[in-house]
């Protein structure tokens, strides 16, 4: 029988130590108290009544700390552990928050146990060359106001209402944590819960075309031969995809060529009926490879490029590739940024050759 698992976010309840509440540790499994202690940054105690609601709480926990990848019981003897977490070193003012509002009194018990900004690990996700916060805006906030310049995080996957949340928060002027609004406690809950309230209500609106609107603010589809004018003229408003294109495999010709040997992995994300972003990608069935992500200058910095590529690479998972490559010019710093941000590394054992077998298409330096 499935178990009701409760996340208690509330500072003040007899049930639970303060600092597992402080902390966001404390849980109701079918309305029995439970507690997951964290004592360092990938280390945790749970304690309950039943060990065997154990594995299933801290799936639960794990989803808010993916960061904690070791479980102890009282006694110290390990009950589950997980592959550990990438943690990056991220500036605040590389953060763009989901949210805009953040609650007095969390920031009072927030500063209980943060220390510094190594305390600090929130969940984030790649957005052009700078981040979105997923959670943690209270320590984001608390961060802030100590003069930390950085914080920890690891990269998480999200659900696309995020973007509603983000638009949002950059349509209030909120463009890093240092523009998180304070309220008083029964402020913040009638605003921000009646803003959520808002927001979910109208994704589960039964009216399918309003819901996809709402999810979506820029429109993703695959694309095929008669896109070519649309590609090619989002490609040359770029200076930077222009420079790595030539006459002969970016021609019409040459792009009709490539999707039909690479049908389903090929994208493009639309403002109405403009186009606005696109990416090529496709295997040999081997290697995936992908080839000209380009977003037109007026729509850069709202996450489309990230969206294309998650986009790409499941198609990709999807026919069984199961690693891609990507070529990057040395000098372009913001496009090796956001390649490095995705996951994609440096490989520095190999040297990459090539010959050309058409005079148009130039052998490169």
């Amino acid at each position: 029988m499935t178990m009701e698992i409760k996340r208690i976010d509330s500072y003040t309840d007899d049930r639970f130590s303060k600092e597992v509440l402080f902390e966001h540790g404390a849980y109701l499994v079918d309305g029995e108290p439970y507690e997951l202690k964290i004592i360092n940054t990938c280390e945790a105690i749970v304690r309950g009544k039943d060990p065997a609601a154990y594995s299933e709480l801290i799936e639960e926990f794990r989803f808010h700390a993916p960061q904690v990848c070791r479980f102890y019981d009282d006694k110290h003897r390990l009950l589950a552990e997980y592959p550990a977490e990438a943690l990056l070193e991220i500036r605040l003012d590389d953060i763009q928050p989901s949210q805009f509002f953040v609650d007095e009194d969390k920031v009072e018990a927030v500063s209980s146990f943060v220390h510094s900004g190594e305390d600090i690990v929130i969940q984030v996700m790649p957005y052009e060359d700078r981040y979105i916060s997923l959670d943690g805006h209270t320590r984001l906030y608390l961060a802030v106001q100590r003069g930390y310049e950085s914080v920890r995080a690891v990269v998480s996957k999200v659900d696309e209402a995020i973007w509603i949340f983000v638009h949002e928060a950059e349509r209030r002027d909120i463009h890093c944590p240092g523009d998180l609004i304070l309220l008083p406690h029964e402020e913040y809950v009638a605003r921000w819960d009646r803003y959520c309230d808002e927001v979910f209500a109208g994704l589960n609106d039964d009216e399918p075309e309003r819901k996809e609107e709402k999810k979506m603010e820029y429109a993703i589809r695959q694309i095929s031969a008669d896109d070519y004018d649309a590609v090619f003229e989002l490609w040359s408003a770029s200076e930077e995809t222009r420079r790595a294109m030539n006459s002969v495999d970016d021609s019409r010709e040459g792009f009709t060529r490539y999707l039909r040997r690479n049908p389903d992995t090929c994208f493009a994300a639309f403002d109405g009926e403009k186009m606005i972003g696109v990416i090529l990608s496709g295997h040999d069935g081997r290697r995936g490879i992908i080839h000209h992500l380009s977003i037109h200058p007026d729509f850069r910095r709202r996450g489309i490029a990230s969206r294309l590529l998650v986009k790409a690479e499941e198609a990709l998972k999807a026919q069984g590739i199961t690693k891609i490559f990507e070529l990057v010019f040395k000098d372009n710093d913001a496009a090796n940024e956001f390649w490095q941000r995705q996951g994609y590394t440096i490989r520095t054992n190999i040297n990459y050759r090539n010959k050309s077998l058409n005079e148009g298409v130039p052998t490169g330096e």
